[in-house]
Protein backbone atom coordinates (compact mmCIF):
# COMPACT_ATOMS: atom_id res chain seq x y z
CA UNK A 1 0.00 0.00 0.00
CA UNK A 2 1.07 3.59 -1.36
CA UNK A 3 0.27 7.04 0.01
CA UNK A 4 0.62 9.69 -1.83
CA UNK A 5 0.88 13.25 -1.99
CA UNK A 6 -0.31 16.32 -4.49
CA UNK A 7 -0.60 19.81 -4.13
CA UNK A 8 -4.07 20.93 -5.10
CA UNK A 9 -5.86 24.09 -5.01
CA UNK A 10 -9.46 25.44 -4.36
CA UNK A 11 -11.61 26.19 -7.60
CA UNK A 12 -13.87 29.20 -8.04
CA UNK A 13 -16.53 26.87 -7.56
CA UNK A 14 -14.79 25.62 -3.30
CA UNK A 15 -13.72 22.44 -4.60
CA UNK A 16 -10.17 20.85 -4.31
CA UNK A 17 -8.27 20.68 -8.02
CA UNK A 18 -4.95 19.57 -8.92
CA UNK A 19 -5.13 22.30 -12.27
CA UNK A 20 -1.78 22.97 -13.84
CA UNK A 21 -0.03 22.38 -10.24
CA UNK A 22 2.98 20.26 -10.25
CA UNK A 23 5.27 19.48 -7.55
CA UNK A 24 7.94 20.71 -10.09
CA UNK A 25 6.07 24.38 -10.38
CA UNK A 26 7.09 25.03 -6.48
CA UNK A 27 10.85 23.21 -7.49
CA UNK A 28 11.32 25.69 -10.10
CA UNK A 29 10.15 28.47 -8.37
CA UNK A 30 7.44 29.81 -10.86
CA UNK A 31 3.89 30.21 -11.08
CA UNK A 32 4.29 32.14 -7.61
CA UNK A 33 0.87 34.41 -8.38
CA UNK A 34 -1.90 33.70 -6.32
CA UNK A 35 -0.50 32.00 -3.61
CA UNK A 36 0.05 33.13 0.13
CA UNK A 37 3.60 33.33 0.71
CA UNK A 38 4.04 31.29 3.71
CA UNK A 39 1.97 28.11 1.72
CA UNK A 40 4.43 28.39 -1.35
CA UNK A 41 7.61 28.79 0.64
CA UNK A 42 6.26 25.41 2.45
CA UNK A 43 5.32 23.54 -0.45
CA UNK A 44 8.72 24.56 -2.34
CA UNK A 45 11.09 22.96 0.83
CA UNK A 46 8.66 20.02 0.69
CA UNK A 47 10.31 19.59 -2.93
CA UNK A 48 13.06 20.75 -2.67
CA UNK A 49 13.48 17.93 0.41
CA UNK A 50 11.91 15.55 -1.14
CA UNK A 51 14.34 16.13 -4.42
CA UNK A 52 17.03 15.49 -1.90
CA UNK A 53 16.61 12.66 0.36
CA UNK A 54 15.59 10.79 -3.41
CA UNK A 55 18.93 12.00 -4.63
CA UNK A 56 17.98 13.56 -7.69
CA UNK A 57 18.97 17.30 -9.15
CA UNK A 58 15.57 17.24 -10.64
CA UNK A 59 12.04 18.31 -8.56
CA UNK A 60 9.07 15.76 -8.30
CA UNK A 61 6.36 14.98 -10.85
CA UNK A 62 2.95 15.61 -10.59
CA UNK A 63 2.91 13.28 -7.02
CA UNK A 64 5.50 12.63 -4.05
CA UNK A 65 4.91 8.78 -2.43
CA UNK A 66 5.09 9.56 1.01
CA UNK A 67 5.68 6.00 2.05
CA UNK A 68 9.77 5.82 0.75
CA UNK A 69 10.33 9.60 1.77
CA UNK A 70 13.52 8.59 3.60
CA UNK A 71 14.25 11.71 5.47
CA UNK A 72 12.66 12.22 8.83
CA UNK A 73 12.39 15.49 8.46
CA UNK A 74 8.62 15.12 6.54
CA UNK A 75 7.45 15.37 10.20
CA UNK A 76 8.80 18.76 11.03
CA UNK A 77 7.64 19.66 7.30
CA UNK A 78 4.03 18.28 8.06
CA UNK A 79 3.65 20.36 11.45
CA UNK A 80 5.19 23.15 9.72
CA UNK A 81 2.31 23.20 6.67
CA UNK A 82 -0.63 23.01 9.76
CA UNK A 83 0.78 25.97 11.37
CA UNK A 84 1.16 28.22 7.94
CA UNK A 85 -2.28 26.99 7.20
CA UNK A 86 -1.88 24.31 4.40
CA UNK A 87 -4.47 22.09 4.65
CA UNK A 88 -4.14 18.57 4.20
CA UNK A 89 -6.94 16.59 2.53
CA UNK A 90 -7.88 13.31 1.00
CA UNK A 91 -8.91 12.86 -2.30
CA UNK A 92 -12.36 12.52 -1.04
CA UNK A 93 -14.67 12.61 1.91
CA UNK A 94 -12.00 11.79 3.87
CA UNK A 95 -10.07 13.96 6.54
CA UNK A 96 -6.56 13.55 7.38
CA UNK A 97 -5.07 13.52 11.23
CA UNK A 98 -1.38 14.02 12.41
CA UNK A 99 -0.60 12.88 15.53
CA UNK A 100 2.37 12.98 18.13
CA UNK A 101 3.89 9.95 18.23
CA UNK A 102 3.03 6.12 17.16
CA UNK A 103 4.49 3.05 20.11
CA UNK A 104 5.44 -0.19 18.23
CA UNK A 105 5.90 -3.18 19.90
CA UNK A 106 5.59 -6.61 18.62
CA UNK A 107 2.98 -8.45 20.67
CA UNK A 108 3.68 -12.54 21.62
CA UNK A 109 0.23 -14.75 21.94
CA UNK A 110 -0.47 -18.14 22.65
CA UNK A 111 -1.79 -20.74 19.90
CA UNK A 112 -2.26 -24.13 21.43
CA UNK A 113 1.25 -25.27 21.99
CA UNK A 114 2.64 -22.74 19.58
CA UNK A 115 3.33 -19.08 19.35
CA UNK A 116 1.68 -15.86 17.04
CA UNK A 117 3.85 -12.95 16.18
CA UNK A 118 1.81 -9.62 15.29
CA UNK A 119 2.81 -6.30 14.97
CA UNK A 120 1.03 -3.71 17.60
CA UNK A 121 1.08 -0.23 17.29
CA UNK A 122 -0.52 2.52 19.59
CA UNK A 123 -1.84 6.04 19.17
CA UNK A 124 -3.45 7.85 21.75
CA UNK A 125 -3.33 4.79 23.66
CA UNK A 126 -5.27 3.29 20.60
CA UNK A 127 -4.13 -0.07 18.99
CA UNK A 128 -4.53 -0.02 15.89
CA UNK A 129 -6.05 -2.09 13.30
CA UNK A 130 -2.68 -4.38 11.98
CA UNK A 131 -4.16 -4.86 8.19
CA UNK A 132 -4.66 -1.19 7.80
CA UNK A 133 -1.00 0.51 8.58
CA UNK A 134 1.58 1.39 6.05
CA UNK A 135 5.00 1.95 6.72
CA UNK A 136 7.11 5.46 5.72
CA UNK A 137 11.15 5.63 4.81
CA UNK A 138 13.40 3.21 4.30
CA UNK A 139 15.18 2.90 7.35
CA UNK A 140 10.87 3.61 8.45
CA UNK A 141 10.63 6.67 10.68
CA UNK A 142 6.60 7.24 10.64
CA UNK A 143 3.74 5.39 9.87
CA UNK A 144 0.37 6.12 8.21
CA UNK A 145 -3.14 3.90 8.57
CA UNK A 146 -6.44 4.63 7.51
CA UNK A 147 -9.73 3.75 9.60
CA UNK A 148 -11.43 1.02 9.04
CA UNK A 149 -14.87 1.87 9.80
CA UNK A 150 -16.84 2.24 6.92
CA UNK A 151 -15.15 -0.97 5.16
CA UNK A 152 -16.86 -0.81 2.34
CA UNK A 153 -16.01 2.80 1.11
CA UNK A 154 -13.06 3.51 -1.34
CA UNK A 155 -10.14 4.47 0.68
CA UNK A 156 -9.89 8.07 -0.61
CA UNK A 157 -13.22 8.30 1.67
CA UNK A 158 -11.36 7.33 4.49
CA UNK A 159 -9.26 9.23 7.42
CA UNK A 160 -5.99 9.31 7.30
CA UNK A 161 -3.86 9.37 10.48
CA UNK A 162 -0.13 9.98 10.25
CA UNK A 163 2.65 9.32 12.87
CA UNK A 164 5.94 9.48 13.52
CA UNK A 165 7.75 5.78 14.96
CA UNK A 166 8.81 6.65 18.79
CA UNK A 167 11.87 4.14 17.78
CA UNK A 168 13.61 2.95 14.75
CA UNK A 169 10.99 0.08 13.49
CA UNK A 170 13.13 -3.37 12.94
CA UNK A 171 12.97 -5.49 9.38
CA UNK A 172 11.07 -8.15 11.20
CA UNK A 173 8.62 -5.80 12.53
CA UNK A 174 8.31 -4.15 8.92
CA UNK A 175 7.75 -7.65 6.99
CA UNK A 176 5.05 -8.46 9.56
CA UNK A 177 3.39 -5.16 8.39
CA UNK A 178 3.77 -5.87 5.03
CA UNK A 179 2.42 -9.44 5.50
CA UNK A 180 -0.69 -8.09 6.81
CA UNK A 181 -1.04 -11.52 8.84
CA UNK A 182 0.35 -12.81 11.83
CA UNK A 183 3.79 -15.13 12.25
CA UNK A 184 2.41 -18.39 13.53
CA UNK A 185 5.21 -20.34 15.05
CA UNK A 186 4.38 -24.25 15.63
CA UNK A 187 4.35 -25.76 18.85
CA UNK A 188 7.73 -27.31 17.79
CA UNK A 189 9.73 -24.06 16.84
CA UNK A 190 9.17 -22.56 20.11
CA UNK A 191 11.81 -23.69 21.97
CA UNK A 192 13.83 -22.50 18.98
CA UNK A 193 12.27 -19.15 18.67
CA UNK A 194 12.99 -18.05 22.26
CA UNK A 195 16.95 -19.64 22.02
CA UNK A 196 17.95 -18.33 18.52
CA UNK A 197 15.59 -15.36 17.60
CA UNK A 198 14.05 -14.36 20.85
CA UNK A 199 17.30 -12.55 22.21
CA UNK A 200 17.64 -10.04 18.99
CA UNK A 201 13.92 -9.25 18.47
CA UNK A 202 14.05 -8.50 21.99
CA UNK A 203 17.29 -5.59 21.14
CA UNK A 204 15.11 -4.72 18.61
CA UNK A 205 11.70 -4.36 19.47
CA UNK A 206 9.42 -3.76 22.47
CA UNK A 207 7.90 -7.45 23.24
CA UNK A 208 5.20 -8.28 25.16
CA UNK A 209 2.17 -10.40 25.56
CA UNK A 210 -1.10 -8.28 25.92
CA UNK A 211 -3.12 -11.13 26.78
CA UNK A 212 -0.77 -12.68 29.24
CA UNK A 213 -0.78 -15.73 27.71
CA UNK A 214 3.06 -15.95 27.13
CA UNK A 215 5.41 -15.61 29.50
CA UNK A 216 8.25 -13.61 28.02
CA UNK A 217 11.58 -14.14 29.44
CA UNK A 218 13.81 -11.75 30.81
CA UNK A 219 17.13 -10.93 29.12
CA UNK A 220 19.93 -9.57 31.25
CA UNK A 221 22.45 -7.68 29.82
CA UNK A 222 25.74 -8.58 29.03
CA UNK A 223 28.44 -8.60 31.43
CA UNK A 224 31.90 -7.80 31.01
CA UNK A 225 34.20 -10.21 31.55
CA UNK A 226 37.91 -9.53 32.54
CA UNK A 227 40.19 -12.75 33.16
CA UNK A 228 43.29 -11.74 34.88
CA UNK A 229 46.01 -14.97 34.84
CA UNK A 230 49.43 -14.25 35.99
CA UNK A 231 52.69 -15.39 34.28
CA UNK A 232 55.97 -16.65 35.86
CA UNK A 233 58.78 -13.74 35.44
CA UNK A 234 60.83 -14.20 32.21
CA UNK A 235 64.24 -15.81 32.54
CA UNK A 236 66.87 -13.50 32.75
CA UNK A 237 64.70 -11.00 34.01
CA UNK A 238 66.24 -8.93 37.19
CA UNK A 239 64.53 -9.96 40.37
CA UNK A 240 64.45 -8.52 43.75
CA UNK A 241 66.18 -10.18 46.55
CA UNK A 242 63.04 -10.72 48.13
CA UNK A 243 61.33 -12.20 45.13
CA UNK A 244 61.20 -16.06 45.37
CA UNK A 245 61.56 -17.96 42.21
CA UNK A 246 58.22 -18.49 41.68
CA UNK A 247 57.27 -14.61 41.96
CA UNK A 248 55.27 -13.39 39.30
CA UNK A 249 55.25 -10.15 37.60
CA UNK A 250 53.52 -10.76 34.39
CA UNK A 251 49.70 -10.04 34.56
CA UNK A 252 47.83 -10.95 31.50
CA UNK A 253 44.19 -9.47 30.88
CA UNK A 254 41.62 -11.12 28.44
CA UNK A 255 38.02 -8.91 28.09
CA UNK A 256 35.15 -10.61 26.32
CA UNK A 257 31.48 -10.13 27.23
CA UNK A 258 28.97 -13.15 28.75
CA UNK A 259 25.19 -13.43 27.17
CA UNK A 260 23.42 -15.59 30.03
CA UNK A 261 19.94 -16.74 28.80
CA UNK A 262 17.59 -19.61 30.71
CA UNK A 263 20.83 -20.21 32.98
CA UNK A 264 23.06 -20.85 29.89
CA UNK A 265 26.08 -18.37 29.56
CA UNK A 266 27.62 -17.76 25.78
CA UNK A 267 31.10 -16.34 25.39
CA UNK A 268 31.49 -13.56 22.82
CA UNK A 269 35.24 -11.80 22.12
CA UNK A 270 34.67 -7.96 22.08
CA UNK A 271 35.19 -6.95 18.39
CA UNK A 272 32.03 -7.56 16.32
CA UNK A 273 31.65 -11.24 14.95
CA UNK A 274 28.59 -10.94 13.14
CA UNK A 275 26.50 -13.07 14.75
CA UNK A 276 23.77 -10.43 15.13
CA UNK A 277 23.05 -11.64 18.48
CA UNK A 278 25.24 -9.22 20.21
CA UNK A 279 23.54 -6.19 22.27
CA UNK A 280 25.75 -3.75 21.18
CA UNK A 281 23.96 -0.59 22.78
CA UNK A 282 24.82 -2.57 26.20
CA UNK A 283 28.07 -3.26 25.34
CA UNK A 284 28.66 0.61 24.29
CA UNK A 285 27.57 1.65 27.57
CA UNK A 286 29.40 -0.80 30.18
CA UNK A 287 33.10 -0.02 27.78
CA UNK A 288 32.51 3.49 27.97
CA UNK A 289 31.97 3.17 31.97
CA UNK A 290 35.29 0.50 32.17
CA UNK A 291 37.17 3.04 30.00
CA UNK A 292 36.33 6.30 32.31
CA UNK A 293 37.48 4.34 35.01
CA UNK A 294 40.94 3.34 33.74
CA UNK A 295 41.37 6.32 31.54
CA UNK A 296 44.20 6.61 33.03
CA UNK A 297 45.87 3.37 32.63
CA UNK A 298 45.02 3.07 28.63
CA UNK A 299 47.47 -0.21 28.66
CA UNK A 300 45.09 -2.05 30.03
CA UNK A 301 42.40 -2.03 27.66
CA UNK A 302 42.96 0.88 24.53
CA UNK A 303 44.40 -1.70 22.56
CA UNK A 304 41.11 -4.04 23.21
CA UNK A 305 37.97 -2.17 23.31
CA UNK A 306 36.47 -1.29 20.25
CA UNK A 307 35.81 2.52 19.39
CA UNK A 308 33.68 2.80 16.44
CA UNK A 309 34.29 5.91 15.82
CA UNK A 310 38.06 5.59 15.38
CA UNK A 311 36.82 2.63 12.89
CA UNK A 312 38.76 0.34 15.52
CA UNK A 313 37.09 -2.76 16.06
CA UNK A 314 39.07 -3.94 19.44
CA UNK A 315 41.07 -6.80 19.59
CA UNK A 316 40.49 -9.97 21.21
CA UNK A 317 44.38 -10.69 22.16
CA UNK A 318 45.32 -10.47 25.70
CA UNK A 319 46.72 -7.53 27.10
CA UNK A 320 50.05 -8.24 29.55
CA UNK A 321 51.44 -5.80 32.64
CA UNK A 322 54.57 -5.89 34.14
CA UNK A 323 56.43 -4.75 36.80
CA UNK A 324 54.65 -1.53 38.45
CA UNK A 325 52.12 -1.47 36.21
CA UNK A 326 50.73 -4.79 36.93
CA UNK A 327 50.73 -4.80 40.89
CA UNK A 328 49.11 -1.20 40.70
CA UNK A 329 46.16 -2.70 38.16
CA UNK A 330 45.89 -5.56 40.43
CA UNK A 331 45.79 -3.37 43.72
CA UNK A 332 44.46 -0.72 42.82
CA UNK A 333 42.15 -1.10 40.04
CA UNK A 334 40.19 -4.78 40.34
CA UNK A 335 38.67 -3.77 43.17
CA UNK A 336 37.07 -0.86 41.46
CA UNK A 337 36.04 -2.99 38.32
CA UNK A 338 34.87 -5.52 40.52
CA UNK A 339 32.15 -3.20 42.35
CA UNK A 340 31.04 -1.80 38.67
CA UNK A 341 27.75 -3.22 37.31
CA UNK A 342 27.26 -5.19 34.86
CA UNK A 343 31.50 -6.59 34.89
CA UNK A 344 32.82 -9.53 36.58
CA UNK A 345 36.54 -10.15 37.48
CA UNK A 346 37.65 -13.74 37.39
CA UNK A 347 41.28 -14.09 38.45
CA UNK A 348 43.34 -17.07 38.52
CA UNK A 349 44.19 -18.53 42.23
CA UNK A 350 47.98 -18.23 41.97
CA UNK A 351 47.60 -14.31 42.90
CA UNK A 352 50.27 -12.32 44.14
CA UNK A 353 50.25 -10.83 47.18
CA UNK A 354 51.04 -7.16 46.01
CA UNK A 355 51.77 -4.97 49.33
CA UNK A 356 52.64 -1.36 48.81
CA UNK A 357 56.11 -0.56 50.77
CA UNK A 358 55.50 2.48 53.71
CA UNK A 359 58.79 2.23 54.89
CA UNK A 360 62.68 1.65 53.01
CA UNK A 361 63.29 -1.81 52.49
CA UNK A 362 66.17 -3.93 55.22
CA UNK A 363 68.70 -6.08 53.05
CA UNK A 364 70.12 -8.67 55.01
Amino acid sequence: MHLYIRPVHRSAGGNWITGQLRWQSFFAGYNRAGFEDAHWDWMSTVAAVRARSAGSGHGPGDSIRVDNFRSPLLWDLLVRGREAGVQFVTAGSGKVRLHKNADISLNVQANGGGLLLQPLVEVDGNALDPTSIGLIGSPTHGIFWWHPEGADAPLSDRNIGLAPTSAPIPETFRLLVTARSPLQIPETGREAFFRDYYPQLHQQVNLISRDGSVELPEIPPPSLLLEISYAPTAPGSRRRASDSPAHTEAVRLSWSWEYTQGGTTTAYPLPEDGTGHRDRSAEAGTLATVAGLLDGFREAWYDAFPRPADGFPGRPEPRELHGVAAARFVAEFVPQLEALEHVRVLQSEDVPDYTELTEQPTVP
